[in-house]
């Protein structure tokens, strides 16, 4: 089954999503990742890795596979659609839109996904989407616990 995340949300910059998804092992998971209207033709992607700088893109948008990308413009968001988890595809993860020139970051914001054993649910601790690294320049603004849908 896919679990379709579902909280509220602070939007804090072009980029927002949740931030600590977990799900069973095998299972699946809807990611919503959220951008500014300034963005909706902007190339939208998914990549791995704990530091920005080293962060390898797992899929771009309108790509399929054991992890798809969805652009939905008029909602001014994009799906990351991962397939089969394991206990390996645990990690550090980041929502990005690519913004394109010399010298101009990407915007993005991360989350962390566990794979595990137990229990599906999730923490909403909106970030800064600024940050170089998930712990740099993080803040929190509130948040709450939810289950997802099954």
């Amino acid at each position: 089954t896919t679990e379709v995340l579902f909280g509220w949300w602070v939007i804090l910059s072009p980029a927002i999503t949740l931030t600590y998804p977990s799900v069973k092992h095998g299972g699946s998971l809807t990611i919503p990742c959220f951008y500014d209207g300034k963005y909706k033709s902007n190339l939208k992607y998914w990549c791995r890795g704990y530091y920005w700088s080293t962060c390898k893109t797992v899929a771009y948008i309108n790509t399929s596979g054991g992890t798809s990308v969805t652009d939905d413009p008029t909602q001014n968001m994009f799906t990351v659609e991962l397939k089969s988890l394991q206990d390996s595809d645990s990690g550090y993860y980041w929502c990005a839109v690519e913004i394109g020139g010399t010298g101009t970051p990407d915007d993005k914001d991360y989350l962390y996904l566990t794979v595990s054993a137990g229990k599906k649910s999730l923490s909403l601790l909106p970030c800064s989407s600024v940050a170089r690294t998930p712990m740099e320049n993080s803040y929190y603004l509130g948040g709450g616990s939810f289950s997802a849908l099954q």
